[in-house]
């Protein structure tokens, strides 16, 4: 909901930000996205997005630190939390992931990534039934999505 509140000026810096991304352009990227957050410090888009060029770039300790502002920015939405956890899971900081994927649980408890996430931790720590039970529920919630699956034989 705040996204929606940024100003004219700095979405269109976001976008710019997010478009130069894409076209792994980061450095380029990072200047538009830090302007939007001048225009607007209130952007959690923003903040997501330089995490997410951030992990592209291997700085990890800034990419967290902006996942964890755009959480701070809009508490109820979920995709930094996600960003986040994922994050966490390929540091194998298990401890803080599990606390990150229980926030994000009670914004959208059949969100299957989340679900994975909790699996592989529970695997990590030898906790076998909790993985079982998380792996099955992200199957669930996978399939209950609307993109089609392509299966091979």
């Amino acid at each position: 909901m705040v996204n929606l509140m940024a100003p004219k000026k700095a979405v269109q810096e976001f976008q710019k930000g997010r478009e130069l991304a894409e076209k792994r352009k980061y450095d380029e990227g990072l200047e538009h996205l830090k302007k939007a957050l001048k225009l607007y410090a209130a952007y959690p888009d923003a903040y997501n997005q330089i995490g997410l060029i951030q992990r592209q770039l291997a700085h990890l300790p800034e990419a967290e630190e902006m996942y964890r502002k755009a959480i701070d920015t809009d508490p109820k939405w979920l995709e930094p939390y996600v960003n986040l956890a994922g994050l966490q899971m390929a540091r194998s900081d298990f401890a803080e992931m599990f606390k990150t994927t229980a926030k994000a649980l009670e914004l959208d408890a059949s969100h299957a990534s989340l679900h994975f996430f909790q699996a592989v931790g529970f695997f990590n720590a030898q906790n076998l039934d909790g993985a079982e039970k998380e792996a099955l529920l992200a199957e669930q919630n996978e399939k209950n999505r609307s993109i089609p699956e392509v299966q091979m034989i």
